[in-house]
């Protein structure tokens, strides 16, 4: 193959792909649209690079399900099969549970707040647990003494 006909189906692979929207569970939906009916305002699969900004070094990217930027705040919403919950699947998907863990702990190091919740609690919980933990961060963050 030549190097223009790769070059080309690598441009039109990332055409066909542009447009792909990732999906997200019924529960996913029903704590994103509580948090919005809250008021709060946040950026959905927002890539976080962390690790090397090494010269031809990809650093690792992951991405929340919620993001809050103004409070470096990173949203989990884990369904309880795909990530190994420890309570109801404590046995399956054990890689991606250690990834998990992983990722909590590179991201906090950079100075990411998290908040991991697990499907088995319930959407309203979930939205209830990110108001809350949102709250906290405003109350947390001093005023800029702007306008008010």
């Amino acid at each position: 193959m030549t190097l223009e006909l790769y070059n080309w189906n690598l441009r039109k692979n990332k055409f066909n792909h542009s447009g792909y929207r990732y999906p997200s569970s019924k529960w996913d939906g029903q704590v994103r649209r509580a948090v919005h009916r809250a008021g709060l305002r946040y950026l959905t699969q927002r890539g976080i690079a962390w690790g090397t900004r090494a010269r031809g070094v990809t650093p690792l990217v992951a991405t929340p399900d919620l993001y809050f930027e103004k409070y470096r705040l990173a949203v989990f919403l884990d369904g309880c099969y795909w990530h190994g919950c420890q309570i109801c699947q404590p046995t399956k998907n054990q890689d991606r549970y250690e990834r998990d863990r992983h990722v909590d702990a590179a991201l906090e190091r950079d100075g990411y707040r998290l908040l991991r919740i697990w499907e088995h609690v319930g959407a309203e919980v979930a939205a209830e647990q990110v108001i809350e933990r949102v709250a906290q961060l405003r109350a947390e963050r001093p005023s800029s003494g702007r306008g008010g």
